[in-house]
Formats: C-alpha cells, structure tokens, sequence
C-alpha cells in the first residue's frame, strides 16, 4: 500500500464526517417553514407521497419501494385519504388492482414542498462561486453513482428492527 492510498480506518473516518455533514446540510437546505401542512405527515407517510409524485403505482410496488408490507402501505393510503391527499384508482395494467395516487390537494402540496426545498438549494448554491457549484454538482454525481454500485452493508451487532 502506497503512502497516498487510504487505510479502511481513514475511509470510516471520512464516513463518519460525512454521516454528520450530510443530515446537517440537509436540514439548512431543505427545512420547509413551521406552518407547512406537509409537516404534519409521519415520515413514512410523507415518504410514500414522495414516491407518488411521479404518477400513480400500485400497493405492492409501494411497498416493494418502501420495504413494507403490503398491509402497511394500506393502512398509511387508509390515513393519507381520510387527509384527501390520494385517492385510489384502477391500475391501467391490471384493471383487478388498486393504485394510488396523489388527490389534485395532495399534488399541490408536494409541489409546494418540492418548490421550497429546490429555493433553499438555490440560495445556497447562490453562496458558492460558478466552479465551485459544477465541481460540487459533478462530485455528487459521482458519489451516487459510486453509492449506487455497492451493496447495501449487513447489519452487524446494530439494532435492525426496533423492539416493541
């Protein structure tokens, strides 16, 4: 191993720096406004609205997107109807099956949720200088297509399910 290359340590290290910076930059870019009706959602309900902004999916697709049960996708699209943001509707493949997809009410609150995140990014990439912003831009690509190509880890000693 040449002098230059990085040990595992020093790779766990930046990993743990970028565990911390990430959630943080998150938070100074994209925290929406203490009155926004989409705080009022839990995350997981919020999550399966973001997944519904591309257009209408069936349950079991939902809940292969989410890593949950079928009944559970059922039971947030039983609450998040009941608030009138989805609605179910017949699946163009399968006219036997249920979709979701998001009401006209929940559309506009996910597009205002989407137009406040992208505002927060510009102003802070308006804080950075021309290069600065392509280089940043082009290394975050890169990162996820670097995240992309390795498999999830297996959970070691770490709690994987909370006990109840």
């Amino acid at each position: 191993m040449s002098e230059s290359e990085p040990t595992a340590t020093d790779i766990e290290a930046q990993a743990r720096l970028l565990e911390s910076l990430l959630p943080a930059i998150m938070r100074a870019i994209f925290t929406l406004p203490s009155n926004h009706a989409v705080n009022e959602l839990p995350i997981a309900q919020l999550r399966l609205c973001s997944l519904l902004r591309v257009g209408p999916s069936s349950m079991s697709a939902l809940s292969r997107e989410m890593h949950t049960s079928v009944s559970a996708v059922t039971q947030m699209a039983d609450r998040l109807a009941s608030a009138g943001l989805v609605e179910r509707c017949a699946d163009p493949e399968d006219r036997r099956a249920r979709c979701l997809r998001l009401t006209p009410y929940g559309q506009g609150i996910m597009a205002s949720r989407h137009n406040v995140r992208v505002q927060g990014a510009v102003r802070a990439l308006a804080g950075l200088q021309p290069n600065d912003r392509q280089a940043l831009l082009g290394l975050l690509e890169t990162f996820l297509q670097a995240s992309q190509q390795s498999p999830p880890g297996q959970p070691g000693a770490e709690i994987t399910r909370l006990q109840t």
